[in-house]
């Protein structure tokens, strides 16, 4: 669908291109009178004479052209760069919703050799580029000597490979000591903290299995670690009934406590609540909540401080490329493509949140990494996304469409397909009236090159010291 589409805001007309989502906007009263309603239109459609309608398409096509790229050729067409690693299922927490997790005594593990012989493949495959290995689980940390013992053999396969590798890892935030910690700065990982907001919030489902709160462990480690934690790690929240409605509280809570971000991950109904759908928050209270977090980042209150919920969109309108994998606006979902997940019993996915009766691709040892991007359920996601339904989205170009795991390759779950709608219109029109937005993720984008070029030079500085866990 390359038509221009006309979203009427209040007092801003937005012109949209869905299939690459250029898009651009004006005051209506500079234009002509315009309904108030908030609807998409044709440019046929617009309530206005015909010789208004050719000056408006001219001065869009004008404006649209300015932005360089065409519809057909700002495809993104980066390959394989990106790999979760379950290190194992255990995990000592007992979340109410985990969608991955065995009890320690039923643990699967990945073996270290099987391990090792992906990394190198992967890492291979991205020569002369940058690569990401993130540590998963489960909880990766019950597994540190793995986590080491892979991240010092992936180094050197990066040396000699030229690839700038980065470092991550996911984490109840509950195990970190002196040695860990250590290991994680001096190998200049970003840890995600698995948390949903202040105690009062968080312990209503991420406990214990005696069904005590968890976030007593958190704060423990914060205020032993805090330098390595406000450098080091971000927040990471799954939102339900019970901590959607706090997006701001939540958000103010983390961003007090110095951590460089907050974003927000899907409730997905795998695993422990399978096909239960009865935790996921509503579309009226997700987007109140949301637009909570615009009205207090215009206001000033985040500067510098990544809220995801909003950084990520504003990404796709703001930058051409919309690098990211899970809302990829005109480009293809990496899963598959940009991104697999080994499995902690070796079966590897195209993304760790899709079921493996419909999308397992391999499994390690016994296939190689170019049959798995090659496989017809890896494929498939390339070739049936978009959804038919997501292709007649005048705001396609700039969403992407929702997650896959969150619904199927035909069927979107309509939480976040709504909210978007409301979501995405919005934004256009806050930036279109204050420079307020702009400045934000101009400034988050700063702040995280700033972070880089310390990682940078730090390791410079300390290129052959070395420290590891027992």
């Amino acid at each position: 669908m390359t038509e221009t589409r006309y979203i009427t805001r209040r007092d801003v007309l937005i012109a949209i291109q869905p299939s690459s989502g250029r898009w651009c906007s004006f005051d209506t009263a500079d234009l002509f009178p315009l309904p108030p309603a908030e609807r998409i239109w044709r440019l046929e459609e617009l309530p206005i004479a015909n010789p208004d309608r050719r000056e408006l398409a001219e001065l869009v096509e004008a404006t649209l052209a300015g932005q360089g790229a065409t519809d057909d050729d700002g495809g993104d067409h980066r390959s394989f760069e990106y790999l979760l690693i379950k290190c194992t299922s255990a995990c000592n927490y007992h979340c109410t919703y985990c969608y991955d997790h065995d009890q320690l005594d039923q643990a699967r593990n990945l073996d270290l050799e099987r391990t090792c012989a992906i990394v190198e493949q992967s890492i291979r495959s991205a020569s002369g580029r940058s690569f990401t290995l993130l540590f998963h689980g489960g909880e990766p940390l019950i597994r540190k000597r793995f986590v080491r013992e892979v991240t010092e053999f992936a180094r050197s396969v990066a040396r000699e490979a030229n690839v700038r590798l980065f470092f991550k890892l996911q984490t109840h935030g509950g195990m970190f000591d002196d040695e860990i910690v250590e290991f994680l700065d001096e190998n200049e990982f970003f840890v995600g903290i698995s948390i949903d907001g202040p105690r009062e919030i968080n312990d209503l489902h991420r406990v214990l299995k005696d069904g005590s709160g968890t976030y007593h462990r958190f704060e423990s480690a914060y205020h032993r670690y805090r330098s390595f934690m406000s450098r080091r790690c971000g927040i990471v929240t799954t939102p339900t009934i019970y901590s959607a409605e706090h997006f701001l509280a939540i958000a103010r809570h983390f961003h007090a406590m110095g951590f460089r971000g907050w974003r927000t991950t899907n409730y997905l109904a795998i695993g422990r609540v399978r096909d239960d759908w009865r935790l996921e928050t509503g579309e009226e209270t997700y987007v109140a909540s949301v637009m909570a977090l615009i009205d207090a980042i215009e206001e000033g209150e985040f500067d510098r401080f990544r809220i995801d919920p909003v950084f990520s969109h504003l990404g796709n309108l703001l930058s051409p490329e919309r690098t990211n994998m899970c809302k990829p606006g005109n480009n293809p979902c990496g899963a598959g493509r940009r991104f697999l997940s080994i499995e902690a019993d070796g079966t590897v996915l195209p993304c760790d949140t899709l079921s493996r009766e419909e999308f397992t691709v391999g499994s390690i040892p016994e296939s190689r990494l170019r049959e798995m991007l090659d496989h017809p359920n890896a494929l498939k996601i390339a070739h049936s996304l978009p959804r038919s339904s997501c292709r007649q989205c005048v705001l396609l170009g700039v969403c992407g469409g929702t997650c896959l795991g969150l619904s199927s390759l035909t069927e979107n779950r309509p939480l976040l397909c709504n909210a978007y709608k409301r979501i995405y219109p919005e934004l256009m029109r806050r930036l279109h009236l204050s420079d307020r937005l702009l400045d934000y993720f101009t400034g988050c984008m700063e702040e995280e090159d700033r972070l880089l070029r310390l990682d940078t030079e730090e390791r410079d500085g300390n290129h052959h010291h070395t420290t590891g866990l027992a």
